[in-house]
């Protein structure tokens, strides 16, 4: 300190400051150089709102014997019993209203028994189309079967064409082209033996020959058609069909006549579409 010039006045002593804590020094890791004081009042209400000296919570609720005691009250037996009454209850009145609905619904009517028509597909084809003839459609029964995978096999026309015009078509008789009658009886007992149908078609109009417009309501075809449905069905075959059906302009009451051959002592049917 240099020494003060003769009649200067001497300067004030400089006022006494505290050195700074470091932070490793300072209470709760105070980093801004002040010391932080804590009001009571702060301090009253951290202790009533559980924060201990580490700053996490304490529980402050009852402990178990208070718990027990207060839980043991008649007033909370009494809640604790109606609630767990209204449970059970609750629970067995939904159960025996389920059981209730279950034995009161009506049961499922059984499913009606399918015909052998409707347990799988079936292939339509003329014969010329298909093997040629008899002897060349009974070669290719087992790509039916094992290709195709259908139930059986409708073929037609197999009646003779009307080259002339005929009022009522020769429905007994089978067309030259294709083969003779034991071909026709043995490619239907080659079907049988590989579990195929043989449907005949025996549809009278089959061209739609403008010729037999309005032999639908002739009595005589009527007789015709249902003595052929007749006589095939002694073939052993499994059906026949009947195209057109339902485009004459005619009552349906005389064709429905021509499912009685069902009724005899085969398994065969007559249907239309």
């Amino acid at each position: 300190m240099a020494a003060a010039e003769p009649g200067t006045p001497p300067e004030p002593p400089a006022p006494h400051r505290d050195p700074v804590p470091g932070p490793e020094a300072r209470p709760g890791g105070e980093k801004n150089g002040l010391v932080m004081k804590i009001p009571p009042e702060e301090e009253e209400e951290a202790a009533l709102r559980g924060a201990g000296a580490s700053g996490s919570p304490k529980f402050t609720g009852l402990g178990k014997e208070e718990l027990l005691r207060e839980a043991g009250m008649p007033l909370w037996a009494r809640a604790r019993m109606v609630l767990l009454v209204l449970f059970w209850g609750g629970w067995l009145g939904m159960l025996g209203a389920a059981a209730a609905i279950v034995a009161q619904a009506p049961r499922c009517q059984p499913l009606p028994a399918k015909a052998w028509w409707e347990l799988g597909a079936l292939y339509r084809a003329p014969p010329k189309a298909f093997g040629g003839d008899l002897k060349g459609v009974e070669k290719r029964l087992g790509y039916l079967r094992d290709k195709l995978q259908v139930g059986g096999w409708c073929w037609a026309p197999c009646t003779p064409q009307n080259p002339r015009g005929d009022k009522i078509p020769a429905l007994k008789e089978l067309d030259p082209a294709l083969g003779t009658v034991q071909d026709f009886s043995a490619l239907v007992q080659a079907a049988k033996e590989k579990g195929l149908k043989v449907i005949l078609d025996l549809t009278p109009n089959p061209s739609g020959d403008p010729v037999w417009e309005g032999a639908g309501a002739d009595p005589v075809v009527h007789q015709q058609v249902q003595a052929a449905l007749s006589h095939w069905l002694k073939e052993d075959i499994a059906g026949i069909f009947l195209d057109g059906i339902d485009e004459l302009e005619l009552p349906p009451m005389p064709w429905e006549m021509l499912e009685a051959p069902k009724t005899g002592g085969n398994s065969s049917e007559v249907g239309g579409a």
